[in-house]
C-alpha cells in the first residue's frame, strides 16, 4: 500500500500568505494524510543524509526547480 504522504516543497520554510490556502485545501480535503513541506534548505540535508553519493550532481543544478524535482524521486523512493 502507499503511504498516504503529501510532499510539498517551497523555497523557504514558509508558504507565503498568498499560497498558504493553495496548500491549505490539500490538508483539508485529505484530513488523514501526513504533509510535509520541504524547504530548499531541507532537501539539501535530505539528499546529504540519504543520497550522498547524488550530492554533487544535486547541488549542481543550476535551477532550484531542477533540484526540486530530483528531490521529489528520491523522497518518493
Amino acid at each position: 500500500m502507499i503511504p498516504p504522504i503529501l510532499h510539498q516543497t517551497w523555497k523557504t520554510d514558509s508558504v507565503p500568505a498568498r499560497f498558504q490556502a493553495y496548500a491549505d485545501s490539500w490538508k483539508r480535503h485529505n484530513p488523514h494524510w501526513t504533509v510535509m513541506l520541504w524547504s530548499d534548505r531541507m532537501l539539501l540535508e535530505f539528499v546529504a543524509e540519504h543520497y550522498p553519493d547524488y550530492l554533487p550532481m544535486f547541488c549542481g543544478y543550476t535551477n532550484g526547480v531542477q533540484r526540486s524535482d530530483a528531490a521529489r524521486y528520491m523522497l518518493l523512493h
